[in-house]
């Protein structure tokens, strides 16, 4: 049998400063939730796809590709508003979304999906919603309420210059950088 990786996922880490401000904004509405299972602030990331584990003789080509690819140019990504999965009436995930920059990270996505199909690595399959996950439900909830939250329909923009390869481990609170992949910076060819 194939040696095989932890749980893996490419995902999009936001800076101290945003993740400071996000949390000030924040703590007053979703104080109430918990009891349910709250992403800590210093994992929230915006994930680009999730792996979970990989054949050791493909993550290191993999890795390489992901290190040797031109990713393009860095760009403003903005966090807005609460929303939730499969809707805020009935939400089991509450999360942040983007107010802009959806173009530039939905493509990065898809670029990043196609590099993972190119070296046979399956990912799951949903389609991408950028949105930075701040609470697991333990049942489902109506969340419309927090629609109005006005701190958080405040737009918090970051520059996205740099992805990371993380592993989930110990749990699903839990995460460890494999590998750092800038954004915006010209590979030499």
């Amino acid at each position: 049998m194939e040696e095989m990786s932890g749980r893996l996922f490419l995902g999009v880490p936001i800076n101290d400063e945003v993740r400071k401000k996000l949390k000030q904004n924040t703590w007053q509405s979703l104080s109430r939730y918990k009891k349910d299972r709250m992403t800590p602030a210093h994992n929230w990331h915006f994930t680009m796809a999730y792996f979970g584990q990989i054949p050791l003789s493909k993550l290191e080509s993999f890795t390489k590709s992901l290190l040797s690819e031109n990713w393009g140019e860095s760009f403003k990504l903005g966090i807005k508003g609460y929303g939730a999965f499969p809707q805020m009436s009935e939400g089991r995930v509450l999360w942040l979304g983007v107010s802009r920059g959806e173009v530039e990270i939905s493509s990065l996505a898809k670029r990043l999906r196609q590099l993972a199909d190119d070296h046979e690595i399956e990912y799951d399959q949903k389609p991408f919603i950028p949105h930075l996950t701040v609470c697991r439900m333990k049942v489902p909830r109506n969340l419309t309420r927090l629609a109005e939250d006005y701190k958080v329909k405040q737009e918090l923009p970051f520059i996205v210059d740099k992805f990371i390869l993380y592993e989930s481990i110990g749990g699903a609170q839990k995460y460890k950088e494999i590998c750092e992949i800038p954004i915006g910076v010209s590979k030499d060819q």
